[in-house]
């Protein structure tokens, strides 16, 4: 894509968006932090109402294609802040939130964490059903934009990584759809972290998939290794790069 598919400004107490409709959009969906303010067709531009919140508005254009296009503007919307198109995905790149779905916490209190398993797709561990899924990438940076993408300097242990959660997850679909036992969701300090098969969480399915699938241990410091844990880890890990990072993101307890 050689031309912004969004762009947008403050315009008084109105915000203006600008979609370059060249591009086969099918919908169009618009969020504030991640509460969706709505569905539009293809229309070149759409008008909000300014509010004085500190929260990203995001732009997710649905392709006729079936492929989905986020932007993400700053509180003050004057410069695309995330554009999926400048950014690639590679297998094994970890990707760590310090905000919440839902918004049940403020930002900084737990986050998530998932794996990218191809250019498109995540696997993450949720508190929803199915416990262990594959997710669409756009819908992780549309949820969390508040957000860090790391990826191993090594592409054979990203690869390596990412083979594990792609096999762990079908095991895990396998016992679903045969009726057998899966490990749950838990954050229960009973269970080891290096036990993935009585309990497990979010940022504990990625140490796994580096752990068991490329050899290589996150270090962690109490009984959980929280998405906190993950981030401050990987920002001193010599083995991996940051690819990007929120201006916002942070964490405000280590637990």
């Amino acid at each position: 894509m050689n031309n912004l598919v969004v762009t947008g400004f403050t315009n008084g107490n109105k915000i203006n968006i600008y979609i370059d409709l060249s591009y086969s959009i099918q919908y169009i969906q618009v969020y504030r932090g991640s509460h969706l303010v709505g569905t539009y067709p293809p229309t070149p531009m759409i008008q909000l109402q300014s509010k004085n919140e500190p929260l990203l508005l995001t732009i997710v254009c649905v392709f006729v294609s079936g492929y989905k296009h986020s932007t993400a503007f700053a509180p003050d919307f004057r410069q695309p802040e995330v554009d999926t198109a400048g950014r690639a995905f590679k297998p094994g790149d970890i990707l760590c939130a310090s905000d919440n779905y839902g918004d049940f916490l403020p930002p900084g209190y737990m986050g998530h964490s998932a794996i990218v398993v191809d250019q498109d797709s995540i696997i993450e561990a949720v508190t929803s059903y199915p416990q262990v899924k594959k997710s669409p990438i756009d819908e992780f940076l549309t949820i969390h934009p508040i957000h860090v993408h790391y990826r191993s300097k090594d592409p054979d242990s990203g690869n390596k990584a990412a083979n594990f959660a792609e096999d762990f997850l079908q095991s895990y679909n396998d016992k679903l759809d045969n009726g057998l036992a899966v490990p749950p969701f838990t954050f229960s300090s009973q269970i080891p972290l290096d036990d993935l098969e009585t309990g497990l969480y979010c940022s504990k399915l990625v140490w796994h998939s580096y752990y068991q699938g490329a050899n290589i241990t996150f270090d962690n410091d109490f009984f959980l290794f929280a998405p906190e844990d993950l981030a401050t880890t990987l920002q001193s890990d010599n083995r991996f790069r940051q690819i990007y990072k929120h201006p916002e993101f942070g964490f405000k307890v280590d637990l």
